[in-house]
């Protein structure tokens, strides 16, 4: 393998482990902002309680690295295929698809507002008419830039 073939197949692993570090900072942090509890060690909250189940591996409540470190190094054994110690593109979307799999039920869950399993064409839209409400601050029934001057206007 020549030396500029070399220097690339280091730099793109080194790209898709960065990716992976800073989703798990970014996942760490989200859950550290839902992990709330008491002085006595009662947790509760969303995102902290499921770093807790996932990484917890001897059941004392608390979460070192080398536990989440050790977890997550399965996770990516897991997903990593071909078993040559880097995930490809394809590899990776499998991680970070599990990974987010939660998040995804969730979603689904805020639009499926009757709880029947389903979303309709009106569930799916409903949020954005929401949000279309909210965005739309002259009431033009559309969302431009004079909407976002009058935004800033209104928050001096």
């Amino acid at each position: 393998m020549k030396h500029k073939t070399k220097v690339m197949a280091v730099v793109g692993v080194l790209a898709v482990l960065g990716a992976g570090g800073v989703a798990a900072a970014s996942g760490m942090h989200e859950g550290y902002h839902e992990w709330r509890g008491d002085r006595d060690g009662h947790k509760y909250g969303g995102r902290g309680m499921r770093m807790l189940e996932t990484y917890d591996a001897n059941g004392d409540g608390a979460l070192t690295l080398d536990e989440i470190t050790t977890e997550r190094g399965k996770k990516f054994k897991q997903f990593d295929a071909d078993g040559d110690g880097t995930l490809t593109l394809d590899e990776y979307q499998g991680l970070w698809m599990d990974a987010m799999r939660d998040r995804m039920v969730d979603r689904f869950q805020k639009h499926d507002d009757d709880g029947d399993g389903k979303i309709t064409e009106d569930d799916f839209n409903k949020r954005f008419a929401r949000m279309m409400t909210w965005m739309d601050r002259n009431g033009d029934g559309k969302i431009d830039r004079d909407d976002h001057k009058r935004r800033h206007r209104d928050d001096d």
